[in-house]
């Protein structure tokens, strides 16, 4: 899902953490709309009242990315107002955005109650429940938003991920293909296409998109990623590492990126290069445990007990790594109490 830069208005995927134009830092709570796409205010029909003012300025708050003073001045709208369903669906976002689930639910049903059939409404509950991987919910919401408006270029993006995550990838490519129709120049559609079309092994198809996205916004982060997931797929690690290696120049913020890098590392034999990637992966995000466990056996081979028994703990406590982290910490512990063994034998034939 897009995300259009505060600085210049440029629509970048939501992959991207600053804007390839003019290099102003992306947020997470930035307005997200796709190109060509309406602006999001012009989709509800405007209704005169005393709120509606409060409502612009709300809305133009909320499309600054200023959160916090948009829900206040939203608030005042449906003060006015309490049938004001604009208002109770952006505020129902804003609560999604920063993570208040519950608060964003009860207000976005509100609106509905509303507003039955309104696209922007079904759209913002189903990426709230997209969101949640309640994925037959956000399903429902996502088909009854683009019925009501196929131009919705988000809705078809979003309902073509759950698609993808959901295991129907027939499906995803049709709704990727409806958005490039409806946008040719969107670059999240392409990217999108793209990643579907390396995972179902239509790498023609996935190159012929990065080299039109190419064309659009030049050479991406994003492009050079799946320029490696083309070449690893093909066999080509060292051009992989590549253009892993440029991709995680142009976004070092990217755990993904460091993580990819890393694994083609790794699969090269590359092992001490793979391990300053994980370490960078998990300094990024501490949470990655499959970063974690790969770091500890590489650790471990290296002889870096300490680092290794310390990763290995950090996984006692996940369900999903828990054995392997006990059989790699009770290897570490054998490991050392033989080399403790050694010295102690050494030390005691060197006495007089």
């Amino acid at each position: 899902m897009p995300m259009r830069c505060p600085n210049c208005g440029r629509n970048n995927p939501m992959m991207v953490r600053s804007c390839p134009d003019c290099g102003q830092k992306m947020s997470f709570t930035a307005p997200l709309m796709a190109r060509g796409t309406a602006p999001l205010g012009a989709i509800f029909g405007q209704k005169a009242n005393p709120s509606e003012s409060f409502f612009q300025q709300g809305l133009k708050l909320f499309e600054e990315g200023k959160m916090n003073e948009a829900a206040e001045v939203l608030e005042q709208a449906i003060a006015q107002d309490r049938g004001n369903h604009q208002a109770l669906a952006y505020l129902g976002r804003i609560s999604a955005l920063i993570g208040d689930n519950i608060e964003a639910e009860q207000h976005l049903l509100t609106a509905l109650d509303l507003a039955v059939s309104h696209p922007l409404i079904h759209y913002f509950l189903g990426d709230l429940y997209f969101n949640q991987r309640e994925f037959i919910e956000a399903e429902n919401h996502f088909k009854r938003a683009i019925e009501g408006d196929r131009k919705l270029l988000d809705a078809q993006l979003r309902l073509g991920l759950l698609y993808q995550e959901t295991n129907r990838p027939k499906d995803a490519l049709r709704c990727f293909d409806q958005a490039i129709y409806l946008d040719r120049t969107s670059v999240p559609a392409r990217l999108f296409l793209a990643q579907l079309c390396i995972q179902e092994e239509d790498l023609k198809r996935a190159l012929a998109q990065l080299h039109y996205i190419s064309g659009l916004q030049g050479t991406t982060a994003d492009t050079l990623m799946l320029q490696g997931d083309i070449h690893k797929k093909l066999g080509d690690l060292r051009q992989a590492i590549l253009e892993y290696g440029k991709a995680v120049e142009l976004r070092p913020e990217d755990a993904e990126f460091h993580w990819k890098h890393g694994t083609a590392l790794l699969a090269l034999g590359e092992k001490r290069k793979a391990l300053r990637a994980l370490r960078k992966v998990l300094e990024l995000a501490p949470d990655r445990y499959n970063a974690v466990l790969l770091a500890a056996q590489l650790q471990e081979e290296a002889m870096q007990f300490t680092q290794a028994m310390n990763n290995y703990q950090k996984l006692l406590d996940v369900s999903e790594f828990a054995e392997t982290a006990q059989e790699g910490i009770e290897r570490v512990q054998a490991r050392l109490e033989a080399i403790r063994a050694d010295m102690a034998g050494g030390n005691a034939e060197g006495t007089p």
